[in-house]
């Protein structure tokens, strides 16, 4: 008797934050030929099916997308298999389902078996997440790998005629920090009546991070969260919401950013107002994650956003930043004399670059890895050649990952001193005479890792081999000159990639890979650093915070925030400076990570 069989690969996409894509494959035996409709959601999109399958598709009057699939015929008794990508969107019917997967397909009495194996971006610790699994109708789910990422919907038989299948997750992340929860109860009260606008990548370490504000005095309504939208993970969205922290916003693409915050800007004026009319201070400080709301500041703005500035600008207190690439940026677009506020920079702390620098490398590497197999649907092989960009210090350190995963890598540096120092972490510098477009030739992976730079542009695509992928590990998105390759043509979307084909006159052309669509790598598939593993640095961004806070009180002569690179003449431009986060509080931050470590 002629059977249906169809099986989903579902992999999550953009940290779980976007789009979720299903691989399905449709497996006939026992029939010479056979047609059959698929049901899916009316914003879903066909990417590919096999060439040789016909299908059509039409908008459904019930808000679905009918889509006919009609197997050519083949020789009785044999099997033959039809597969096709699909790009669906995430659904949220609850505040903690994170996926609502729904199939129905109409066989015409046809036998219809389904299986399943869901792919999170992001490991499924019983120690850090509850989780549950369920379908309808019922049937076993269970775990697949050992690390815990994906989830299995083994093969079960459907109803006839009009077989229906839903498959839900549901996700609540459950662990605390111990740094940032000590330094919260330690500081309760010092962040009393302050308003915060946050713009952090919203991982599963951020939610732990705002309750030790709140717990520090803050409200939850005072917290205002823009979401960097490459990175934000739709379950940390949720359980902000859950805790009921009403300012949590997400721009739908990321040049959406800049828009945000100015309405970020026109909530800050309203803020001023209330709290003026209630006789109250107005005060606010700014913690972000690559330098988006100090330059902001800064900007020519007119009309509405000019006038809300002007009216906040005087009341902020400051801004902690934790990336080197925002405080460029601010350097970079802000002259010292125009400088409005201090910034205290955690970028250069000791323990960011000695401890951060590492599982970044880890991450990186460990996503490029995932992410090629589910691209490309092959395995990373010993041998093959890598290029680096950046030997600074999270370059060497994700050079040095790669190899431990048996690529042979070389970094590439314009700086003598980065070059020296590559060679005594054991790597192998690019010669100081070869320009990139020539060093970026014959290597299956060109990862770009300098931090400000986009150094990937239509010279040095046109010089990679066919199937070169090109990596950003960077911050933003940086690293590929994405102007710069317009020309080439407009790039096509591969699962968790764009690939940009350039045709050649006298044969085949060539398809260069920009993984995870340009966006940073370690951000992307939701993988990133284990928070547990850089907790001392989000306890630093912490203790910047309230450093702040408390300056704020200070009597003038007594406030310890003083530029030291830049002399001021004026003593009203003495606070305008970028100031290191002292090794003293490092110490502070450090001896409670000791403290919690002794007491067990």
């Amino acid at each position: 008797m002629p059977i249906l069989t169809v099986s989903d690969q579902i992999d999550i996409l953009q940290g779980g934050q976007g789009p979720y894509q299903v691989r399905r494959r449709y497996m006939v035996e026992g029939a010479a030929a056979v047609a059959f409709q698929d049901w899916l959601p009316a914003d879903s999109k066909i990417q590919a099916i096999q060439a040789g399958v016909e299908y059509s598709s039409a908008d459904a009057p019930d808000g679905q997308k009918q889509v006919l699939i009609e197997v050519p015929p083949f020789p009785e008794g044999e099997v033959h298999v039809a597969t096709a990508l699909y790009l669906f969107h995430l659904t949220q019917p609850h505040p903690q389902i994170r996926l609502d997967h729904r199939v129905h397909l109409s066989c015409e009495g046809l036998p219809t078996f389904y299986e399943a194996q869901l792919t999170l971006p992001f490991v499924l610790d019983r120690q850090q997440w509850r989780w549950s699994a369920d379908s309808e109708p019922a049937g076993e789910v269970h775990h697949l790998d050992a690390d815990q990422r994906a989830i299995a919907f083994p093969r079960r038989a459907l109803s006839v005629p009009n077989p229906k299948i839903s498959l839900w997750v549901s996700i609540e992340g459950t662990y605390r920090l111990p740094v940032l929860q000590r330094l919260g109860a330690h500081y309760r009260g010092t962040l009393e009546g302050l308003t915060i606008v946050a713009v952090p990548h919203l991982l599963e370490d951020f939610p732990d991070f705002a309750h030790s504000l709140v717990e520090a005095g803050a409200r939850k309504e005072d917290i205002y969260i823009i979401g960097i939208p490459y990175s934000a993970r739709q379950d940390v969205i949720d359980q902000l919401k859950l805790a009921d922290f009403s300012e949590v916003h997400l721009p739908t693409e990321y040049a959406g950013i800049h828009a945000e915050i100015e309405e970020t800007f026109a909530w800050l004026a309203g803020k001023k107002a209330r709290k003026t009319e209630e006789g109250k201070a107005f005060h606010w400080l700014i913690i972000e994650d690559g330098g988006y709301v100090v330059p902001a500041l800064h900007d020519d703005y007119t009309g509405q956003v000019r006038a809300a500035v002007d009216e906040i600008l005087p009341h902020c207190i400051g801004a902690v930043e934790q990336t080197r690439n925002g405080i460029w940026m601010y350097q970079e677009k802000v002259p010292a004399e125009r400088r409005a506020i201090p910034v205290i920079s955690v970028a250069e702390s000791r323990l960011k670059l000695e401890l951060e620098s590492f599982w970044i490398g880890m991450a990186v590497s460990q996503n490029i890895c995932e992410l090629v197999e589910r691209t490309k649907k092959f395995s990373i092989a010993e041998g093959l050649q890598a290029l680096v960009i950046g030997a600074g210090a999270t370059g060497c350190q994700i050079a040095k990952a790669l190899q431990s995963r048996g690529f042979q890598v070389e970094v590439f540096d314009d700086s003598p001193i980065a070059r020296c120092i590559a060679k005594k972490h054991g790597l192998k510098p690019v010669a100081f005479d070869v320009p990139l477009n020539m060093a970026v030739r014959d290597r299956f992976l060109v990862v770009g890792a300098t931090g400000r730079k986009n150094v990937i542009g239509e010279a040095e695509i046109r010089a990679m081999a066919d199937g070169t992928v090109v990596v950003n590990a960077s911050s933003k998105l940086m690293e590929i000159n994405w102007s710069a390759i317009s020309e080439l043509g407009e790039p096509q979307q591969q699962g968790p990639a764009k690939i940009i084909y350039l045709p050649h006159s006298r044969g085949r052309g060539k398809n260069i890979l920009i993984l995870a669509e340009g966006y940073p790598v370690n951000f992307y598939s939701g993988r990133s650093v284990n928070p547990r593993n850089i907790e001392l640095i989000t306890g630093c961004l912490f203790r910047a915070a309230i450093e702040l806070a408390t300056d704020l009180n200070r009597p003038e002569h007594e406030k310890i925030w003083r530029p030291m690179a830049i002399q001021h003449e004026d003593p009203q431009n003495e606070r305008r400076a970028i100031l290191d986060f002292s090794t003293a509080l490092q110490d502070e931050v450090a001896a409670i990570w000791e403290q919690f470590l002794r007491d067990g």
